[in-house]
């Protein structure tokens, strides 16, 4: 059941999800171009900190790229990958409110905590589990 079949539709929910990781790849990839360039043109040394987060942010974004254009393969090892990655992607949104706040910085509900959110529960929906096999147990 892991091929699709003519008469069996990709629910929409599966669709939005995919939707809204390619706008998140691209997003990744455009902020990850905009650090590299704040990072180029910076007058003092890179700190590691700064080329980590630089690395990391590339990474998931090729990542996301890479699920949302898989999604017709309805692996549930996609599916498994994807929630796992939309998870970290949330808990680091969480993470940096956090260290902010302890700047002082206050940091407004933006896409960076919306767009996890919503993947997160389109694939948690149990037409999305249906379409990627994640009901059973693995096999």
């Amino acid at each position: 059941m892991a091929e699709l079949t003519k008469t069996e539709h990709m629910p929409s929910a599966v669709k939005n999800a995919q939707f809204v990781m390619m706008v998140q790849g691209v997003w990744g990839l455009v902020g990850g171009a905009l650090l590299l360039f704040l990072l180029l043109s910076a007058s003092d040394d890179v700190r590691p900190a700064e080329a980590v987060a630089f690395c990391f942010g590339i990474m998931i974004a090729v990542l996301i790229g890479w699920l949302a254009r898989k999604r017709i393969s309805r692996r549930r090892r996609v599916w498994a990958v994807a929630t796992l990655l939309e998870g970290v992607m949330l808990l680091g949104y969480v993470v940096t409110v956090i260290f902010e706040s302890d700047l002082g910085i206050d940091a407004p509900v933006g896409p960076g905590l919306i767009m996890p959110v919503a993947v997160l529960f389109l694939l948690l929906l149990p037409s999305a589990r249906t379409w990627f096999n994640a009901e059973s147990p693995p096999g």
